[in-house]
């Protein structure tokens, strides 16, 4: 599942997040049922992983580099605390010229 897409420039570091309360929230009551309890990022060639950091529903990486021009793919692999299970997600991130 895509998440969309973020700008950013080759020289700036930027924070890419994934909001995972929609799947935490199993009975759909509107609170999450479950909460993040690890999280892996893999992004394409070319970018460079910070520091990423996560509360109990949403998953957060510093992001810097790339080529003005192209498009990389961010995904986020969530495993749950309660139940175990894993989800994946991405995003992407075009670098642009600023």
């Amino acid at each position: 599942m895509s998440l969309g897409i973020k700008f950013k420039g080759p020289d700036e570091t930027i924070h890419f997040a994934m909001d995972w309360s929609d799947w935490l929230d199993t009975d759909r009551d509107g609170t999450a049922d479950d909460t993040i309890a690890s999280v892996t990022w893999t992004l394409g060639d070319g970018l460079t992983e910070g520091l990423n950091t996560n509360t109990t529903t949403v998953a957060t990486v510093a992001v810097s580099g790339g080529t003005i021009g192209k498009t990389y793919r961010a995904t986020c692999q969530m495993t749950t605390t309660t139940s175990g299970e894993t989800f994946q997600r991405f995003g992407l991130i075009e670098v642009v010229d600023r």
